[in-house]
């Protein structure tokens, strides 16, 4: 019997262990187009998803699970693996569903400037202008597919790509059809065949763009680059996009010739290529008078609390920066510094008002911020690689020894109490020698009921579906944590049958010598 119940924990901490290996090796394969992803995205902002760290199931999703939850593929480091990436400060491709990333954050882009992203626990998922957000770079999805040329249906307007962008302030005839498109790119009318191309006719004369913007390219644009140049305005390498550095010099051109300053190259174009186009102003030069202030010997101070006086998920600032360097030299911060203030350091924030007794709200409040810059703070500098692994190591043995204690305490109990003379001259009763199997059977419940517990864990994995399973399978934290727990408590377990087991035959082995002393 006893070596059954041995048995029977081991089998069910392996049980545990394979189960670890059977859900990490769960992943998921990227599909989708980027119009779909795109789509999905205005879905969930319109819908009201909310924001849960680590969350990639519909309704329910962290940044990266926004995409993840559509498309399958990366949960993190999708940026990485794209084969297509730029820099949003040159403008963002006229794509429907590319990814819009900066240090801590990825989002979607939906077009006409618009992106979409699952921004924190107090705000949703958002839908805001992409170039508000100070996004770094854009890339394309690993595995979602984008349109080259043809239709696309999109939030319920109609779409022309050609080369691999849709097109915009422009006119294209399709199948015999006249369409206008405007600055948001959308159709004019409803095409009657998705699946039309545009006319020969289409790429010269009339159905040439007459207005070129941020996100164009081309020849003309490289005519624009050109003669920006030679009147002084663009200073940088022609490359035939209509980027932000092309944008700001049209502006200063604008400016300087008396019309519309909107950065679109359109009618005025006729003063830009004529000979009374004016050229930039020659900038003048600085004073050089001689500096008359002492030059100041104090310190530089801390950064100043602004607006509510709290820094939380979302704010971008110099501060936020140094808020961040600062919990890395405590240890709590172990990425590269920013100035975005994003799920890494609200957790490493959180990690330090644990520490501190401060309240655990993520946000540096006045006495977080008051703490974490004072030289108090030094006496909550952690190392971040050991402490999980010390503190679960510190709850198994501390929690082995009190069974163990126990156990101890209940056999010094009831092998150092002095015979009476009553006990001397009685044999054991039924009921003293059925005492120890009765903690063993008690013991075996236990175990019993850590195995029901197992089995509707893993049922609950396994219905969860796989788009939840590949998000956890990727945060492998939670599975490191997950393990260690489950095996520490059927480690537990064997071992308390096993001292049970040990117990029970020192009482039996008792009783029997005592038998054979009273015949």
């Amino acid at each position: 019997m006893a070596h059954l119940k041995k048995a029977v924990s081991v089998i069910l901490v392996m049980a545990v262990i394979a189960s670890t290996f059977v859900v990490a090796s769960v992943t998921a394969g990227a599909s989708g187009t980027g119009v779909g992803l795109a789509e999905w995205a205005l879905n969930a902002y319109y819908s009201g998803w909310s924001y849960v760290w680590g969350g990639a199931s519909p309704g329910a999703v962290d940044c990266s699970g926004l995409i993840y939850s559509y498309a399958g593929g990366y949960r993190v480091d999708i940026i990485e693996n794209s084969d297509n990436i730029g820099y949003v400060s040159d403008g963002i491709p006229n794509i429907h569903g590319l990814a819009v990333w900066k240090p801590g954050h990825i989002g979607v882009y939906v077009g006409n400037g618009m992106s979409v992203d699952a921004r924190g626990s107090a705000y949703g998922v958002c839908y805001s202008n992409a170039y508000n957000m100070n996004w770094t770079k854009w890339c394309t999805v690993p595995g979602v597919t984008y349109p080259t040329t043809g239709w696309e249906q999109f939030n319920g307007g109609y779409y022309y790509y050609e080369n691999g962008q849709y097109i915009t302030n422009t006119q294209r005839t399709i199948d015999g059809v006249t369409y206008s498109f405007g600055s948001d790119g959308a159709s004019d009318k409803v095409p009657e065949d998705m699946s039309g191309v545009a006319d020969d006719s289409s790429n010269s004369g009339s159905s040439e763009p007459t207005y070129y913007m941020k996100g164009s390219s081309g020849q003309k644009v490289i005519e624009i680059q050109e003669r920006l140049k030679e009147l002084g305005y663009f200073n940088e390498d022609v490359t035939g996009y209509f980027g932000s550095v092309t944008e700001a010099a049209y502006k200063a051109f604008q400016a300087a010739a008396g019309v519309t300053v909107d950065g679109i190259a359109g009618s005025d174009m006729e003063i830009l290529f004529s000979d009374n186009a004016p050229y930039a102003p020659t900038p003048e030069p600085e004073p050089t008078e001689p500096e008359t202030e002492e030059p100041t010997t104090e310190a530089p101070t801390e950064p100043e609390v602004v607006d509510d006086g709290v820094y939380r998920y979302g704010d971008f600032s110099s501060e936020v920066a140094q808020i961040q360097q600062r919990l890395k030299d405590l240890g709590y911060f172990t990425e590269e510094v920013t100035t975005f203030y994003g799920e890494v350091t609200e957790e490493a924030v959180s990690a330090f008002q644990y520490v501190a007794s401060l309240s655990v709200t993520g946000e540096v409040d006045g006495a977080t911020y008051e703490l974490l810059f004072s030289d108090e703070a030094e006496n909550y500098r952690i190392n971040v690689e050991s402490t999980e692994e010390t503190m679960m190591e510190a709850n198994v043995e501390e929690e082995a020894q009190v069974a163990e204690e126990n156990i101890q305490e209940e056999t010094t109990e009831a092998t150092t109490e002095a015979p009476t003379t009553e006990a001397a001259t009685e044999a054991p009763t039924t009921e003293e020698i059925t005492e120890a199997p009765t903690t063993v059977q008690a013991t075996t419940e236990v175990i019993t009921e850590a195995s029901k517990n197992s089995n509707e864990a893993m049922q609950s994995i396994t219905s969860s579906g796989v788009a939840s399973i590949g998000a956890d399978v990727k945060n492998n934290g939670d599975f490191v944590k997950w393990f260690i727990i489950i095996a520490a408590v059927m480690a537990a377990s064997f071992a308390f049958v096993v001292l049970a087991e040990k117990k029970r035959f020192s009482k039996s082995r008792h009783a029997d010598n005592e038998n054979k002393r009273y015949k």
